[in-house]
């Protein structure tokens, strides 16, 4: 199935168990994701099958708001990338 890559603004991720909720939230949802939270930019990086509303929903989910630009999805399709 192909990947999409996206990378968003997320406020909200300045706990631990936050920035972990986020991380087991979308690994739940597609366990062969790449995930990367960094709470320092507020930036979360994934490489995943799941289509952009459905990431977005998880995020919101965690109790974080993403902070949706128009470059938010990077690349669509595609092999994964060196993520992780």
């Amino acid at each position: 199935m192909p990947t999409t890559l996206i990378e968003v603004s997320v406020e909200g991720l300045n706990g631990r168990a936050s920035r972990a909720a986020v991380m087991l939230a979308i690994e739940a949802r597609d366990p062969a994701a790449v995930v990367e939270v960094d709470a320092v930019s507020g930036q979360v990086r994934t490489e995943t099958t799941l289509d952009l509303a459905e990431f977005l929903h998880l995020i919101e989910g965690c109790g974080c708001r993403p902070l949706l630009q128009p470059e938010a999805i990077i690349h669509a399709g595609g092999a994964r990338s060196d993520l992780g």
